[in-house]
């Protein structure tokens, strides 16, 4: 009895270090882009895939967002016929911002505000010529690298505001450090209306 007891133990035994040795030895599943890794993020529920559709639409370089009045998810690619569509489709549905839209405006608008800020220490002494330039080129830099993720965005208010900032790139080598007052308040007023557009642009991130 003893003996039946002890070979049952040892097939458990063995039965169970055959699964957790399979279940180590078992690859780890990937997804594939036309062939190659991707670091896209999923989960696996009832045997079924699941993937954000933000990440896959990343992948694609495409762009996705809500109607929050049309309850409709929209999908648009960089092909010019498709964004043309998607804008006549949409109308003037309410639009809502994706996460990457959201931190290319804000990074714009933050280094916008920077130059702003040095402009001000400058009039007021408390810097000099030399640094408002080498603040005014560091800007330029980091607000066309900003403006490349939203430069293509199909939202009507995002292109504004992508304008106004073109409009901040366009004034800020003529005005600082020593330009003409007219040069200074073109640079100024291009400023405000990127303001405005951003607090415009607030109440549609979600």
């Amino acid at each position: 009895m003893k003996k039946k007891i002890l070979i049952s133990i040892l097939a458990t035994a063995v039965i169970l270090a055959s699964m957790a040795v399979g279940a180590l030895a078992a690859p780890a599943i990937r997804i594939l882009v036309d062939g190659q890794n991707s670091n896209v993020k999923f989960k696996i529920i009832n045997g079924s895939t699941y993937l954000s559709l933000v990440d896959v639409a990343k992948i694609f370089d495409a762009k996705v967002g809500y109607s929050a009045k049309e309850r409709i998810v929209w999908i648009n690619t960089n092909r010019p016929e498709q964004t043309s569509n998607a804008k006549a489709d949409q109308g003037d549905a309410e639009w809502m911002l994706s996460p990457r839209d959201v931190d290319a405006i804000n990074s714009v608008y933050a280094y916008a505000m920077g130059l702003e800020d040095q402009m001000n220490l400058y009039y007021r002494s408390k810097i000099n010529a030399y640094e408002l330039e080498e603040v005014r080129d560091s800007a330029k830099i980091d607000i066309r690298k900003s403006l490349a993720g939203i430069k293509d965005s199909p939202i009507p208010l995002v292109q504004e505001f992508v304008g106004y900032a073109n409009d901040v790139l366009e004034t800020m080598d003529a005005a600082l450090p020593r330009g003409s007052l007219t040069e200074v308040s073109l640079l100024k007023s291009a400023l405000q209306d990127l303001s405005r557009t951003y607090r415009k642009l607030g109440s549609m991130a979600g």
